[in-house]
């Protein structure tokens, strides 16, 4: 049955026309507001209980060097909780069991930048991973200092 919302007003006046007492009325009334209060703690509680996450940034950098080189990544989250260090770890986990999968023995992934690219969202948020991006995205790289700074 679906779930509908109906006023507490509207809900008075309902029981009023079906011809129960007044003190039938209020008893209800209160059962209703009592459960609504009690409804809105639970949901505040689940909202405070919901774990933060930060950004992690995954570096496509197959030379291993990152000056004058044209890289690629993958804007990446974790759990505010996770260490950074376990992200490809825990990508190349989801790899082994994507490619368990029917689809994966299929269509195999081969590389982390395929894991990012294939591997369905649902299956990288069991092991706390979200890619925000499924297309790799140009990086660029700066020294970090300012034109209005510089002293050439």
């Amino acid at each position: 049955m679906a779930k509908e919302k109906i006023g507490l007003e509207d809900l008075q006046l309902i029981l009023q026309k079906n011809g129960l007492k007044n003190d039938a009325i209020l008893k209800i009334i209160k059962d209703a507001q009592e459960q609504l209060v009690a409804d809105k703690e639970e949901k505040d509680k689940e909202k405070r209980e919901v774990e933060k996450k930060r950004w992690v940034l995954l570096v496509g950098d197959p030379e291993g060097v990152l000056d004058d080189v044209e890289l690629t990544g993958y804007a990446l989250q974790i759990n505010e909780s996770d260490s950074e260090y376990d992200v490809v770890k825990k990508l190349n986990q989801m790899a082994r069991e994507y490619n368990r999968s029917k689809r994966g023995r299929k269509d195999p992934v081969k590389s982390v930048t395929e894991v990012c690219e294939v591997v369905p969202a649902k299956a990288l948020k069991e092991v706390g991973v979200w890619v925000k991006h499924r297309e790799a995205a140009f990086v660029l790289t700066t020294d970090n200092i300012l034109e209005q700074n510089r002293k050439d």
